[in-house]
């Protein structure tokens, strides 16, 4: 997902029970809106991206008047920027990275605990 308008429609959100029935636990068509929807995953700003923005839309709705659509501006491609992006060798490890801005980073690599 990048840049353009991406919509979605009838969101039903299950869960496997002890019993390995399926459950709705959480349901919308955007037929009334997104008073019950906010950006990012809870906690304060985390999981926010403002380069993407999002709104009810009469657009390309699956079923009744309306859908959800996430939209994109300008938003880099990471993961396949051949501008910024390079492979550095660390430990015989090769390695993808993007820099974006300008100062000091560091990758840390942790080396893997064995267990008896």
């Amino acid at each position: 997902m990048y840049n353009g308008n991406f919509y979605i429609d009838d969101v039903n959100l299950e869960i496997l029970t002890n019993d390995k029935k399926w459950k709705s636990i959480y349901r919308i068509d955007f037929e009334k809106g997104i008073d019950d929807w906010k950006q990012g995953t809870g906690r304060g700003n985390s999981g926010i991206n403002n380069l993407f923005k999002g709104e009810v839309s009469t657009v390309k709705a699956k079923s009744g008047n309306q859908c959800f659509n996430v939209y994109g501006k300008e938003v880099p491609n990471y993961g396949t920027n051949n501008k910024v992006g390079k492979y550095s060798e660390i430990n015989g490890i090769k390695l993808y990275n993007e820099v974006y801005g300008e100062g000091t980073y560091a990758c840390g690599i942790t080396r893997k605990r064995r267990f008896k």
